[in-house]
């Protein structure tokens, strides 16, 4: 399920989402660049719908989310940043009205030509870095990160299969013959070689 639908304008599936341009971030007084603009209401509109649909997001409706537009993603470790979750701190928290900020990066997403679902997908994967944790200090509830499900590479899957805990959990989502190959190899001593 999808919620492509919460989107104005987004009318026919591979629909380009209307990623804000170079001119969108120029600050109308002095004429310069700025680093971040607020996104329009309707990636608002998506951050809600997904807390109130998607039992796995459905903490996200205790915490104060923003979603900003930045106009240069860079990269991080040789790979493109699409997006990614902020938890505001320090003197930033102080001036920030939100618990997380949604980071879009302008440039790369729009050079990725990415449509309304990819947006949402991003938004989503993003939002998947959010957690909540009891402070046993306060009594509290508190707005946390977290990291991803599963970290590793393409290769290690290709040779090694589902070979540890972490990875395990992929069998669930991907086809269930998908790594049956690879672990038979294992088991008769030949290893995978490809």
């Amino acid at each position: 399920m999808n919620l492509v639908t919460e989107f104005e304008g987004a009318t026919t599936p591979g629909t380009l989402y209307p990623v804000p341009d170079e001119n969108s971030f120029l600050d109308e007084a002095t004429g310069k660049p700025r680093d971040f603009i607020r996104a329009d209401e309707s990636l608002y509109t998506v951050v809600e719908a997904m807390a109130e649909k998607y039992s796995e997001l459905d903490h996200i409706a205790k915490f104060k989310v923003g979603v900003m537009w930045k106009r240069e993603g860079g990269e991080s470790q040789g790979r493109l940043v699409f997006g990614k979750l902020v938890k505001p701190s320090g003197l930033l928290r102080y001036f920030c009205p939100w618990d997380f900020v949604v980071q879009l990066s302008a440039d790369n997403c729009a050079n990725a030509k990415f449509t309304y679902f990819q947006i949402e997908a991003l938004i989503y994967r993003t939002l998947k870095h959010s957690d909540i944790r009891y402070d046993g200090k306060t009594g509290e509830t508190k707005a946390a990160l977290r990291g991803p499900d599963f970290e590793g590479f393409l290769d290690e899957l290709k040779r090694y299969g589902t070979w540890h805990s972490a990875t395990q959990a992929i069998r669930e989502v991907l086809q269930p013959g998908l790594f049956d190959a690879i672990e038979r190899a294992e088991v008769a001593g030949t290893g995978y070689r490809q």
